[in-house]
């Protein structure tokens, strides 16, 4: 089976770098998805989705050290869906696992910045 996840969208907040089981590094980040279209009264509607993201290893240190909040990306990889159970019930989150993170504008300040970063995941 095969599944793989695209976004393009802004960052909502800059990145939380994070190291885990000694040795190993987590960057979460979530990107913001405009969506916009015209209802059938001709109304012009925007919906914004939030996606919560995790960049492992080399990818996490790249995305924490060249992105920030408002920086526009693409995003590619997969779905995992966490669960949870605790005082007050069961819980859900649906995450996104990046394996590639396109860095599509030059941040504040730069002349050009194009950064690419993949890992295996």
């Amino acid at each position: 089976m095969f599944q793989q996840i695209t976004l393009i969208g802004r960052l909502g907040q800059n990145p939380e770098r994070k190291v885990v089981k000694g040795d190993r590094v987590v960057v979460n980040f979530s990107v913001a998805v405009n969506e916009r279209w015209t209802d059938g009264d001709g109304q012009k509607q925007e919906r914004v989705e939030w996606f919560d993201c995790e960049g492992w290893d080399a990818l996490g240190e790249t995305v924490a050290k060249f992105l920030s909040k408002g920086r526009l990306v693409h995003v590619v990889g997969r779905a995992r869906t966490d669960k949870w159970e605790d005082e007050n019930g069961q819980h859900r989150r649906t995450k996104i696992i990046a394996h590639r993170v396109d860095f599509l504008d030059a941040p504040e300040k730069a002349e050009t910045t194009e950064a690419v970063a993949e890992t295996q995941g």
